[in-house]
């Protein structure tokens, strides 16, 4: 499977917008997971039927930045999921129908 990344430690505005021009390289979202428990490059990963997609600007856990990033890829993806869950828990995975 190919992985494509936003070259790690990006501020969220970009991990948002390398989501938006690279999108479609995905295929259809399978899944999405997000981990913000762990100090690692990449706190979030979209597996798609094409592709994979590592971001490095967006995790969850906390009311800052970073969670609103991925409320709004979650968001600009079409995925169903509980926008609670983002700023709440340290680890989110959805899964797509």
């Amino acid at each position: 499977m190919k992985v494509i990344h936003d070259g790690g430690l990006q501020p969220t505005e970009r991990s948002i917008d390398f989501f938006r021009k690279h999108r479609k390289k995905l295929g259809r979202i399978l899944r999405v997971v997000v981990d913000g428990r762990i100090d690692t490059t990449f706190h979030m990963e979209i597996v798609g039927t094409k592709a994979t997609m590592l971001l490095s600007g967006c995790t969850c856990g906390y009311r800052g930045t970073g969670p609103h990033g991925t409320v709004e890829i979650l968001k600009l993806a079409g995925v169903e999921f509980d926008e609670q869950d983002i700023f709440t828990r340290d680890h989110v995975q959805v899964c797509c129908k």
